[in-house]
């Protein structure tokens, strides 16, 4: 058997990891057209570390109509959520024991805000930017960061496109209000 030559190696090994990415960049781009999509409002964390890179990292702030506050009541609470798209919004809904139908539950921190139970996610997401983009995660007084994710069969939400939504006073993040004037950023 001959071997192959250095440069016929290089060559097949280039080949061989261009077909890696293609089949990565295609699975991720079929999962974006046929996973359910949802708009989420979102909390910056540690905006100003400097080993983070060009990304921020996203807190997930999930409205929870159907979660039960503990008893005796708490202001925060610990437990596991299953998130659905519900009418273009991300939803959590509480697990049980015996459900193992749908996506593996998340853990999460669930907080009364505005008069609502709100899952603030354990694990955050990360919004890549591109160069030269100024940090999305600085917003005006009176503006919400939200998030477009497509929701996975298993894992966290994937990110796909920021948005800004003007609040009037007093009425940022209530949970009865739908997803109306979410305008996209743009990051380029």
């Amino acid at each position: 058997m001959r071997s192959l030559s250095p440069r016929r190696a290089g060559l097949a090994l280039t080949l061989l990891q261009a077909t890696l990415l293609l089949a990565l960049g295609g699975s991720y781009l079929v999962d974006r057209i046929r996973l359910p999509r949802a708009w989420v409002r979102v909390a910056p964390v540690d905006p100003e570390l400097p080993i983070r890179g060009r990304y921020v990292s996203l807190v997930p702030l999930v409205p929870s109509p159907t979660l039960s506050p503990p008893t005796p009541p708490r202001r925060s609470f610990s437990r596991a959520v299953r998130l659905r798209a519900e009418g273009g919004r991300l939803v959590a809904y509480p697990t049980s024991a015996e459900d193992t139908s749908g996506p593996r539950p998340l853990p999460a921190k669930v907080e009364w805000s505005d008069g609502a139970l709100i899952a603030r996610l354990d694990q955050p997401i990360a919004f890549f930017l591109p160069s030269g983009a100024a940090d999305p995660s600085r917003r005006a007084s009176g503006e919400e960061l939200w998030v477009e994710v497509n929701l996975p069969s298993e894992g966290m939400p994937r990110p796909l496109r920021l948005g800004v939504r003007r609040v009037l006073g007093g009425q940022a993040g209530q949970a009865g209000q739908g997803i109306g004037g979410i305008e996209p950023l743009r990051l380029d």
